[in-house]
């Protein structure tokens, strides 16, 4: 029997309700049953695993630009923050054979990591905010070691991302950081996350928070060419290891540039044609709000039902009250 990956992800998010409900609770031994059994309920349906289309939302133009800077780059190890799931982290441990340290602050997430990624030996999990395990991993490493970073830490209402570049650069000068759900500035084809005013993943909020020297590169494919959810990013390189990144698969230029440039795109296009529903690059916290909208003004439209429907109950009951009233009084 097939069984869609909606009914294990009811299952599972009433499962870690129950369990986080219990936690808050201080009964962490049944807090942990459940936070198990939820992950477990999620790692048996292949559906949920690849749920983004697979490594690195499906794109295989992201793919290749990781696969180009792995060899470009050589790092000593890979960090990544928001493992999510471990799709990802696993297909970075079939390609890199150093150490891979990630980081995933849901704990029924984190354990699907662990089981996703258990059979390498040079990836280690780590349970715990992005922040705090940035700031962990990075006193353990040496500061003039060579650095990947893939940052997809952010969701809704966490945004640690500023604080994330501010710990690597105020310990870690020579790295490569990728950011995941980035707006490539002109190319709307490519999705990305905002949050609001202020909290768009785009160019501005690097301004002042990277290093002067800066080279950032963006997918010379066409968004429209992508593979997968399309989701934009974004590489930051310092001028020592920019200098090794020779893939055509990506193209570099100053912030002061990729800001003009992000102007030109908004001059051009009204943001609400830019985030109009239909477009594939709508941002996953986007339609998140947009969906809440529709179900509250659903929840109104049944509560107003109820409404009525007790209001005509009552006048029933009156009517029916009244007619035995009458009864009475002509017998």
């Amino acid at each position: 029997m097939n069984v869609d990956k909606e009914t294990y992800l009811d299952a599972s998010q009433s499962l870690n309700r129950l369990a986080k409900a219990f936690d808050e609770n201080g009964d962490f031994f049944q807090s942990e049953k459940y936070t198990l059994l939820a992950a477990e309920i999620e790692l048996s349906s292949s559906e949920l695993q690849e749920c983004w289309g697979g490594p690195f939302n499906g794109q295989e133009g992201r793919i290749d630009i990781i696969s180009d800077l792995i060899n470009e780059i050589d790092p000593d190890c890979i960090i990544e923050t928001g493992s999510f799931r471990g799709v990802s982290t696993a297909w970075l441990a079939r390609n890199f054979q150093k150490p891979i340290y990630t980081c995933e602050i849901e704990r029924m997430h984190a354990l699907q990591a662990i089981q996703n990624t258990k059979q390498f030996q040079n990836v280690t999990v780590s349970i715990e905010d992005s922040r705090k395990f940035l700031i962990s991993v990075l006193e353990r490493i040496n500061p003039d070691s060579s650095v990947i970073f893939y940052l997809d830490a952010h969701w809704e209402n966490d945004l640690p991302l500023v604080e994330e570049l501010e710990i690597i650069y105020r310990r870690h000068y020579r790295s490569v950081v990728i950011i995941d759900d980035f707006m490539v500035p002109d190319d709307v084809d490519y999705g990305w996350d905002d949050y609001g005013e202020g909290k768009s993943l785009d160019v501005r909020m690097l301004a002042g928070k990277v290093p002067i020297g800066t080279e950032l590169f963006f997918p010379t494919l066409p968004g429209h060419q992508e593979s997968g959810a399309r989701r934009g990013c974004c590489v930051i390189a310092n001028p020592q290891p920019a200098q090794k990144i020779q893939t055509l698969k990506l193209r570099g230029s100053s912030l002061d540039v990729w800001l003009e440039k992000r102007e030109e795109t908004f001059g051009k296009i009204s943001r609400q044609e830019i985030h109009a529903p239909e477009r594939v690059n709508l941002s996953y916290p986007e339609v998140i709000r947009s969906l809440r909208g529709e179900i509250n003004q659903l929840n109104r439209h049944i509560e107003a039902i109820e409404r009525d429907r007790a209001q005509r109950l009552s006048d029933v009951l009156t009517l029916t009250q009244e007619i035995k009233r009458l009864r009475g009084e002509f017998e």
